[in-house]
């Protein structure tokens, strides 16, 4: 039976503070052909830079943000003190403002996308883009670790997105692979959420190995659960499909509304719920959120609830500032609390 949680939306405001550790603005490109081959060490990754926690980034793609409002996204190796494990991540970084741009390292970069995390891998790890357009990490050892499996489907590059989504595309254009459709316990603006996906928390703050907690949409509903045998549902939120499918006007038997696919995807303002039929997405609900001045995303937390973040250049510190809300887990209905 599903009781109640809480849900906090922490907002965060912040302009980056120049530091001593900084980084020249000549970043790579934040886009990559085939054939490429990276391998996780100074050596051949010079973007580096490490943190007053002894963290270090290696990136390989920078995708700066034109408008210096918001996030820049980096994609490449990511540890944590003593740094002997390497997740290939994508990641937020900070940079100055446009006539000192500078990598600043006071900001910490927040992982918003991991490729098997269960896995990490250790310094001389490869990632390789393969001239038939497949994407593979493998271990110093040589081991595999993960791939977007992608050989012979054309891809032609790869390009890391202002949304921070990474993408494999075609000759075309076309999207052949990215991140946003394999999350992992992140969602970034206009990301979504589908049926059968889940988000998993971490284990710890500190520690980026999947917990116990997730969240999946399934064809009749948003759930959380906490991973056991069999696992314990702490929230639902129960979709009305056949009100949405079954109207005149679309002409759709109660028989035939049953081929359907849900998904939700984080809005600017909003979390909603889709059905989507023959080609046709109908809205479901909207979970109302706080409206973005700036980018946002939102992670479910080692402690099981979600929470969502913001940048604003327009404060030169951190705030602190929370807004709580609690959430009835049966209807959704949100009643907000002073900060």
């Amino acid at each position: 039976m599903p009781w109640a949680e809480s849900l906090l939306f922490l907002l965060f405001f912040s302009l980056p503070i120049p530091s001593s550790h900084a980084w020249s603005f000549d970043y790579p490109s934040p886009i990559a052909n085939l054939p490429s081959l990276w391998t996780n060490n100074n050596a051949t990754i010079p973007y580096s830079a490490t943190y007053p926690d002894g963290s270090k980034i290696r990136a390989i793609l920078v995708r700066q943000n034109p408008a210096w409002y918001g996030p820049f996204f980096g994609c490449g190796f990511i540890c944590t003190t003593p740094c002997n494990a390497f997740l290939f991540a994508i990641f937020s970084i900070s940079i100055g403002d446009p006539s000192n741009p500078t990598f600043n390292t006071s900001s910490m970069p927040r992982i918003m996308w991991t490729a098997n995390r269960s896995r990490p891998v250790k310094d001389n790890a490869s990632l390789q883009f393969t001239k038939d357009g497949n994407l593979i990490l493998r271990d110093f050892d040589g081991s595999l670790v993960w791939s977007t499996n992608t050989s012979d489907s054309h891809v032609v590059g790869l390009n890391l997105a202002e949304t921070g989504n990474m993408v494999l595309f075609d000759i075309m254009g076309k999207t052949v692979w990215e991140s946003f459709e394999h999350p992992t316990d992140t969602l970034l603006i206009g990301q979504s959420l589908r049926q059968g996906k889940r988000l998993t928390s971490d284990s710890l703050a500190t520690n980026w190995t999947q917990g116990q907690f997730y969240v999946t949409v399934l064809d009749n509903g948003l759930y959380a659960f906490i991973e056991a045998d069999p696992p314990q549902l702490y929230y639902q939120r129960r979709f009305n499909i056949t009100d949405a499918l079954v109207q005149p006007k679309m002409n759709i038997s109660s028989d035939g509304a049953k081929n359907y696919t849900t998904y939700i995807s984080f809005l600017k303002g909003s979390l909603s719920a889709f059905v989507s039929f023959n080609n046709t997405d109908i809205k479901l609900f909207d979970i109302s959120l706080p409206s973005p001045s700036s980018a946002q995303f939102m992670s479910l937390e080692n402690d099981g609830h979600l929470r969502v973040y913001r940048w604003d250049v327009a404060r030169v510190k951190i705030l602190g500032m929370k807004i709580n809300f609690s959430v009835n887990w049966t209807t959704g209905n949100l009643t907000w609390a002073a900060p």
